[in-house]
């Protein structure tokens, strides 16, 4: 329902907008080839041999005459193996026009790029005594410039919406997909006695990769995504199992996090995963075995946590959960 609300409330905008409002676009004729795409077909891996496209440009997609689907660029991929006169990109699903239309792999399809609005150039005005200075005509051979061909090659209609589009466009708070960084964590161990809670102080690197954004949410002021996350932490543990004994301990940790962005500033998470310790190498005068099991065992890794942007690309970020506690410092790319 409120998702029905939102998209009625979006399209009652799009109406009340007076086209004076939306600025003039040059746009230009692009046809794609499907390459790959993923299972929910929201995002599509593509080729071209028309100019490649930029980051973030838009792309309506038509068929039969009628627009089908619109995508946003969201990165360019090297593309040697295609040609030198070849791109290949990756491009967002931001609207369907037509629900029963289903992209398919192998399947080349015509499509309109915006390639930039155009604004109006303001003429300072003439000095009185400056006389009016003529502009040749054309002549009727004249090659018509690229920039009007193309805004023939669309209806009305379609220039209204690729407009709407670009001024309904909300920002994109996560940017890079990949992160990596610095982590301190106070880390649970598998018990030595029933009901004890022994921890292991311990450093080390995460890597995080954000592989779906948006899931649900994509306006401005909350949007989701969802996140792998790799921990690799080592730590030594002293007495763990009897007085005088030392564990060098390496956990690995492993996560599916949700994340809520409220900004490229702010955002907060909900992660559930695994946990894994090994020993790797230990000093003790009694029986190891059981202290190496409990060590070793596989527990279950359960939390929430907050980022915050501390600069550009970097993230402070916090988490606590009930297989630990901890802090690191991500650098996004």
């Amino acid at each position: 329902m409120l998702l029905l609300l939102q998209a009625m409330g979006t399209q009652a905008h799009a109406q009340a907008l007076d086209d004076e409002q939306l600025p003039d676009i040059e746009v230009r004729a692009l046809s794609v080839t499907v390459e790959k795409m993923s299972t929910n077909r929201k995002v599509l891996q593509l080729t071209t041999t028309d100019e490649a496209p930029r980051p973030r440009q838009l792309i309506l997609i038509k068929g039969d005459g009628l627009p089908r689907i619109a995508l946003r660029v969201i990165r360019n991929y090297e593309a040697a193996d295609l040609g030198s006169s070849a791109a290949r990109f990756a491009a967002q699903r931001v609207r369907v026009y037509d629900t029963s239309f289903r992209p398919e792999l192998g399947r080349t399809y015509g499509g309109i790029l915006k390639l930039r609005d155009i604004e109006l150039a303001i003429e300072p005005p003439a000095k009185a005594e400056a006389a009016p200075v003529l502009e040749p005509a054309p002549a009727e051979s004249e090659t018509v410039a690229e920039e009007q061909m193309s805004a023939e090659e669309i209806t009305e209609e379609e220039e209204r919406e690729l407009k709407i589009l670009a001024y309904e466009e909300p920002p994109n708070y996560e940017p890079d997909h990949d992160a990596f960084g610095l982590a301190a964590s106070l880390v649970r161990l598998g018990d030595i006695v029933p009901g004890t809670f022994l921890y292991l102080r311990a450093a080390g690197l995460r890597y995080s990769r954000t592989f779906s954004h948006p899931v649900w949410w994509n306006a401005p002021g909350l949007q989701d995504s969802l996140s792998f996350d790799f921990s690799a932490l080592l730590g030594t543990r002293l007495e763990f199992a009897a007085a005088g004994d030392s564990y060098q301990i390496l956990t690995t940790l492993s996560w599916l996090r949700y994340n809520l962005n409220f900004s490229e500033d702010l955002s907060v998470f909900a992660y559930t995963g695994l946990t894994k310790a090994l020993v790797l190498s230990a000093v003790s005068t009694g029986d190891q075995g059981l202290a190496r099991q409990q060590i070793g065992l596989i527990m279950a890794a359960l939390g929430v946590g907050a980022q915050f942007r501390v600069g550009p690309q970097w993230y402070l970020r916090l988490d606590i959960g009930i297989e630990q506690a901890g802090a690191s410092l991500m650098l996004r790319y």
